[in-house]
């Protein structure tokens, strides 16, 4: 079974006043260093989906990735993973989708979550960080449809309630840390020196 990885970069961060995709971190660029802990999981191809800023991120992008230019990304993130689902559906089993954002989430949650889909096909594999489900989050095909008919600004989300019962989350305290503001771009960076709790998996 394949899984292909789409790491989340059309916003237009206009909260953090800058590019964020390629805000510093660790001497690399934001979405490259998210993008180095993916290439390290045993997946399929790595996609990127790229909105805003698109010249200027495409440069800096790794040889091995592949841009998908959302043109609706302007829309919202449900329109951006609607045209980035359109485009991989006839290609794709399984979608793991990941925020570039989320920095502070360690290579062995992303495996965890691809052995928790191997294992379990037909399951929304998803991240649970404070009592909420999440992203980074795998999607077999058979959801496909509804997460092209995602719109506006409602993320895949909306279809961990909807499917509920068909969801296996494994626990990741730091995905709860995303970057929107400068500040917290300052806050990750300075917990990225901490050392990463071990994850661990729950049936829900």
């Amino acid at each position: 079974m394949l899984i292909n990885t789409v790491v989340l970069a059309a916003g237009k961060s206009e909260r953090f006043k800058d590019i964020k995709q390629l805000a510093l971190v660790n001497n690399t660029s934001m979405l490259n260093f998210s993008i180095s802990k993916l290439q390290s999981i045993n997946c399929g191809n790595i996609y990127v989906a790229l909105g805003a800023n698109i010249e200027k991120i495409l440069n800096s992008l790794p040889l091995d990735v592949v841009p998908l230019v959302s043109p609706n990304s302007h829309l919202g993130l449900g329109h951006t993973i609607s045209d980035v689902i359109t485009k991989l559906e006839n290609t794709c089993e399984h979608v793991l989708f990941c925020p570039a954002d989320q920095i502070l989430i360690p290579e062995s949650h992303y495996e965890q979550l691809v052995a928790a889909s191997l294992s379990s096909p037909d399951k929304i594999i998803a991240t649970l960080s404070n009592k909420k489900y999440m992203a980074p989050a795998i999607f077999p095909k058979k959801y496909f449809e509804d997460l092209i008919n995602l719109k506006g600004d409602k993320g895949a989300g909306i279809l961990f309630k909807q499917y509920s019962n068909d969801v296996f989350a494994i626990n990741c305290e730091q995905a709860k840390f995303d970057i929107d503001t400068q500040e917290d771009y300052f806050t990750l960076k300075q917990k990225l020196k901490l050392p990463l709790k071990n994850n661990q998996p729950e049936q829900v």
